[in-house]
């Protein structure tokens, strides 16, 4: 405090993790396109949307149609689901970082989806850490985890995350981006960078699995990766 003002850089200590909601927390692509073969009679599969305009592949609507469907009432709040171990992995790196959610949002009605997708899934997230943004470079943070390699080129923060997902497969990645392919090495991700957080899960791992432990190399990635598919039961 300097002359009864607060420097907001003391307000928060832990590092700071930048989260995309859709295809990165949720599976909204699952459900964009059961939308959309409902409503237009197709059968595409979302596996097989390979590149990042989805509208290419609603061949039988436009692309003002194809993003009308993201209008559908309770399609965040009720339809839309959280990436498998999202859940989990995000409660225990809400310990050790502050973490926000960064969503693009170009319909209204959806907003308040979102924040009640937040609230019902990710109760630890605090709202008021739930950004709406299209332009993410404009946000600073110490790590962004996205599916959309643009974000992550635009960023300025130190670690940049790429969820892998179908229409990002085949995106050259550059050196300074991490692919990682579930929630589950996100985790191993952030262990392996953080000795405060390897710690936690190394004394909770020794007290919940308890004669398992010395099977297993915990400050080898592998052994890592074994022991806490076993306490969490992430496979």
């Amino acid at each position: 405090m300097n002359n009864g003002y607060i420097d907001i850089k003391f307000l928060n200590q832990k590092p700071s993790i930048l989260i995309d909601m859709d295809m990165t927390l949720n599976n909204i692509n699952t459900e964009w396109t059961r939308l959309y073969n409902e409503t237009y009679n197709d059968n595409v599969n979302p596996q097989n949307i390979t590149d990042w305009y989805i509208q290419d592949f609603f061949t039988k609507c436009t692309t003002e149609q194809t993003f009308q469907l993201l209008e559908t009432p309770e399609l965040f709040s009720k339809m839309v689901k959280p990436s498998p171990n999202s859940i989990k992995v995000t409660e225990i790196l809400s310990k050790f970082y502050e973490l926000y959610i960064v969503t693009a949002c170009t319909h209204e009605c959806v907003i308040s989806q979102k924040f009640e997708f937040t609230e019902k899934y990710f109760p630890h997230i605090y709202k008021t850490n739930v950004i709406i943004c299209h332009n993410k470079h404009l946000i600073r943070g110490d790590y962004m985890i996205d599916d959309y390699i643009e974000n992550l080129k635009a960023f300025t923060g130190g670690g940049k995350l790429l969820i892998n997902c179908p229409h990002n497969l085949n995106v050259e990645t550059p050196e300074n981006i991490q692919r990682v392919d579930s929630w589950n090495d996100i985790l191993y991700y952030f262990a392996y960078h953080n000795k405060e957080l390897m710690d936690y899960l190394d004394i909770d791992i020794l007290n919940n699995c308890g004669e398992c432990y010395e099977q297993f190399d915990i400050r080898n990635m592998l052994g890592m990766k074994q022991m806490l598919n076993m306490k969490f039961n992430i496979q």
